[in-house]
This record gives C-alpha cells, structure tokens and sequence, in this order.
C-alpha cells in the first residue's frame, strides 16, 4: 500500500509518478500505538451483533504493469479473542462498519460466495 502521490508544480522531466511512499504494512501499523480505534457493533458471522474495534484508511494498492487503485481498508479486532482481520474496498465512499457487513455477510451465505470472499479479506496474526 502506497499514499497518494503528491502533485508537483514544477517542470520535470520522465515519467510522472504513480505512487507515493510505502505505508507501514497492516501488521506494522498493528503495533503502532497511534493507531486510532474505533467501537462500532457489527452484523458478525452467524448474523450475531458483535461489538469489535476497527481501524481504517484509504491508500493506493500498487502492483508494477498494473494502473494504481485507490482503495479503502479496513482493519477488524475482536477483542475477546484478539484476532484480527483485514478487508479491502475499491468503494471509498463506504464507511468501514458496511465494508466489513458487506464481507461477513456475502461469506455466511453460500460456500461459493465464501470462497470469493476470502479474497479479498486477510487474516492478520
């Protein structure tokens, strides 16, 4: 994950950028005491009410020949069990608690729909 690039005024020559700096990765940013959480009850697995602490930010997802994708990610901890998830959006606009519903909910439907979902969530130990 990247931030956004910050658009320079001067004349330069080459290739503009695409990207800026390398974030800290997910797990890095776990440790990091500034990480600011936040309380919100969720619709969890089993269509339980679950209340879990999430944490979110929107960067650019960059892989080299492919275009940059401003993406929203949120990180998801279960404080009874410590374990934390990571769910990824390409629908910035969608606050973190309907990102992860949108997660929990399409992977409790169908093993199909499970399976595709894993995708695009993460375990993060």
């Amino acid at each position: 994950l990247f931030d956004e690039i910050i658009v320079s005024t001067g004349k330069r020559r080459g290739r503009k950028p695409v990207k800026g700096q390398k974030i800290p990765t997910l797990k890095q940013q776990l440790q990091d005491s500034k990480i600011q959480w936040q309380e919100h009850k969720v619709a969890w697995y089993g269509r339980v009410l679950k209340t879990v602490k999430l944490a979110t930010g929107i960067n650019i997802w960059y892989k080299s020949g492919e275009k940059p994708l401003k993406i929203r990610w949120v990180i998801v901890m279960d404080p009874e069990t410590n374990r934390t998830e990571a769910f990824f959006s390409t629908d910035t606009n969608m606050d973190a608690v309907a990102i992860v519903e949108s997660f929990v909910l399409r992977c409790a439907h169908s093993t199909m729909k499970r399976n595709r979902c894993f995708f695009t969530s993460h375990v993060i130990v």
